[in-house]
């Protein structure tokens, strides 16, 4: 019972706060400008080219960061047991 009584009073706490005045935030050439032009999708997608991932080089990165890893931790190994 305590825990929605508090819920319910941070609620209302929250409700007094002042709402952010956002009229000063639109530029003044802004008001007045026409929309952009709306672009059909089917053309950019035509153009875009699809990527795959490579198999062979994310093994070869994953690689590169397991032997980091397995050095940096063989080092903290070795720096505690001294």
């Amino acid at each position: 019972m305590r825990l929605p009584c508090l819920f319910f009073c941070l609620s209302l706490i929250a409700a007094c706060t002042p709402f952010p005045d956002l009229d000063d935030t639109i530029p003044h050439g802004a008001e007045s400008a026409d929309y952009p032009e709306l672009l059909p999708l089917e053309p950019i997608v035509a153009r875009a080219t699809p990527t795959t991932p490579d198999a062979e080089e994310n093994a070869k990165v994953l690689k590169a960061r397991v032997a980091a890893l397995n050095k940096r931790a063989d080092a903290l190994r070795n720096d505690t047991l001294n």
